[in-house]
């Protein structure tokens, strides 16, 4: 596979100097830099290799953003809006072009022609209507598909315009838009999710769906799965290029502000749907909902704080009673895993049955290799440093079922490595325990994971091993 890399700038050079060189035309110098390149093992996406294009204003993406430059005029305050909607169009088409190769040119040439400030300029001067807006912003989240273009988003100092346009415009249609370009120009890029929090861009998010939570689901679904993208994108710390990120204080900021309370007030709105809303047209939504609880549940004062609320008793039920709608149950037991963190969510998870629940759930779904490692991820946060809960799982008989389990999925890492983390868990302090893993032949299913899967699971494998009561666990 191609590992080298090159810019457009380079490439189009390389095309002049085989013109000049060799006396070349265009479609000759075309392919013969194509060739050479690819024989480099030089990959080539996002590159302009049609000679058509290779004038970069020849390109739709060009040609649109100087029109709306030009509609706009320079120090203009209120452009008409109308008029740069066919423009604002062209370049919405080529950045959601079906084909990748097409979709990667528009984005390279959309950083040349510096598209991203161009359309945020216009958007600032022209005269607001929300129609306009809105295809302005569809126009951004298309172009913001790349690290580039996701700086030139911040050099421009877009977070401040959303800011200002989240308070001008309310309308629910609006502000999903707005959430979910928060959301993509956050993601992998901390300066964009530091301005967000700092301006008090999430602040206004969250305000608008405590206003519009009163008015019932219909009423803030279409904006809830993209402020609940936004704010797990705030506090996820993905961008490698920083030496530190303010996930997790941006998290406790959105705590102090009450943010995992209206996630459990949203939950508690959801549970009171019918089961075919849940798993049909809600299904989305509530994976965004509990996706966002995950991010915020970065600490034990968090989680605990949830517990307080009854949360835990709210995804416990989820569980009860969407037990066929595996979406919900594998994001709920994800969301159970994270928060078990906690010693006090633990307790609280066993108070409400939670070990039936886990054997009922691996029962369920024994041939579903994402949510087998989603619920023993659970069970082996539950135990951990935990005996009470060791002893309660092997009361329910998962015992048993985990190590039927692993044989099902004696090819699967995950699942195993999952397997060996919450087998010693269970045994490390619960003697009785470890008895029944004995007696179950769990000895030969860790060697034989140790054995078949020794870079991914050998130190998973050989900790439960050691804790099983074998000398030779190496």
């Amino acid at each position: 596979m191609p590992s080298k890399k090159i810019s457009q700038e380079a490439f189009d050079e390389l095309v002049q100097e085989n013109r000049e060189t060799f006396g070349m035309v265009a479609e000759e110098a075309l392919k013969s830099t194509i060739e050479e390149l690819e024989l480099q093992g030089v990959c080539l996406t996002g590159i302009i290799k049609s000679a058509q294009r290779q004038q970069h204003e020849l390109h739709p993406v060009s040609v649109a953003t100087q029109n709306i430059e030009e509609k706009c005029g320079e120090g203009s305050d209120a452009c008409d809006a109308c008029s740069l909607v066919p423009a604002f169009e062209e370049l919405l088409s080529a950045v959601n072009a079906d084909e990748k190769t097409k979709r990667a040119e528009a984005l390279s040439v959309a950083k040349k022609a510096g598209s991203v400030a161009v359309v945020l300029t216009a958007m600032r001067c022209m005269s607001k209507e929300a129609s306009s807006l809105q295809l302005g912003i569809e126009a951004l989240i298309g172009l913001a598909a790349t690290s580039d273009m996701r700086k030139a988003f911040h050099d421009a100092d877009g977070p401040a315009s959303m800011l200002a346009w989240v308070k001008e415009f309310d309308d629910v249609h609006t502000v999903a838009l707005l959430a979910k370009l928060a959301a993509v120009v956050s993601t992998k890029n901390e300066a964009n999710k530091c301005k967000f929090m700092d301006l008090g861009f999430a602040d206004s998010l969250h305000a608008i769906l405590l206003k519009l939570i009163p008015e019932g689901i219909p009423a803030y679904k279409e904006a809830l799965g993209p402020t609940c993208q936004a704010f797990a994108s705030f506090t996820t710390a993905d961008d490698p290029t920083p030496p530190t990120s303010r996930a997790m204080q941006n998290a406790r900021a959105l705590a102090q502000k009450g943010w995992p309370g209206t996630l459990l007030n949203i939950l508690n709105h959801l549970r009171g749907t019918g089961k075919a809303e849940r798993s049909g047209e809600l299904a989305e939504v509530m994976a965004d909902c509990l996706g966002a609880l995950r991010s915020v549940a970065l600490n034990d004062d968090i989680c605990s704080g949830f517990v307080r609320e009854g949360g835990v008793g709210v995804l416990m039920e989820f569980l009860e009673e969407d037990l066929g709608n595996w979406v919900l149950v594998k994001n709920t037991c994800a969301t159970l895993r994270q928060l078990a963190s906690g010693d006090l969510v633990k307790q609280e998870i066993i108070a409400q049955s939670g070990p039936s629940i886990v054997y009922r759930v691996l029962s369920s779904y024994c041939e579903h290799e994402t949510t087998v490692e989603t619920v023993l991820g659970m069970a082996t946060a539950i135990t951990l440093r935990n005996p009470n809960g060791s002893e309660a799982l092997a009361e329910a008989g998962c015992v048993d079922l985990i190590v039927e389990t692993a044989k099902a999925h004696d090819g699967n890492p995950k699942v195993l490595r999952q397997v060996a983390m919450c087998c010693r868990n269970m045994v490390v302090r619960s003697p009785e325990v470890k008895g029944r893993f004995l007696e179950q032949g769990m000895e030969a299913v860790l060697r034989g994971t140790k054995k078949r899967f020794g870079g991914e699971c050998h130190e998973a494998a050989c900790a439960a091993l050691r804790d099983l009561g074998f000398d030779d666990y190496h």
